[in-house]
């Protein structure tokens, strides 16, 4: 006789409608949130995450995304037009990152998405502000 068996994932779903830019939930710099991937919900499979962050100062911006074994990510970084920034999109990877130096204040997206899988994930923006004129 087969049980079947469900395993609880540990992490707390993203706000829902995320799936695209214009729908992007607003995450804090320096702080880790959490979501959900590869899910089917209303008949429908989550398959990207969409986030924005807002910097108020010329620098660099670091995101990192760590997932769980069973879910396969891609990362990408989007200036405010939707312009591709970076990427981290080759192999079958849970962790991935990506950084931009040099940007001016404004506002950035960050699209978490499915390559493979389900699970959860935690994705986390850093942001390191460029050393002011006075100290060059």
């Amino acid at each position: 006789m087969i049980t079947p068996r469900l395993d609880p994932v540990g992490y707390t779903p993203d706000r829902e409608p995320n799936d695209s830019l214009e729908e992007a939930q607003p995450i804090h710099l320096g702080a880790d949130s959490t979501g959900l991937l590869g899910y089917v919900s209303r008949n429908e499979r989550d398959t990207e995450d969409w986030f924005r962050v807002e910097t108020g100062a010329e620098g660099a911006l670091a995101v990192s995304v760590a997932a769980q074994e069973s879910l396969r990510v891609t990362l990408r970084l989007y200036d405010a037009d939707g312009r591709s920034l970076r990427a981290s999109t080759g192999g079958s990877t849970s962790s991935r990152d990506v950084e931009r130096t040099e940007l001016p204040a404004g506002v950035y997206f960050i699209r978490v998405a499915r390559s493979g899988g389900q699970g959860g994930y935690t994705v986390r923006p850093v942001f390191t502000p460029a050393p002011s004129a006075d100290h060059r």
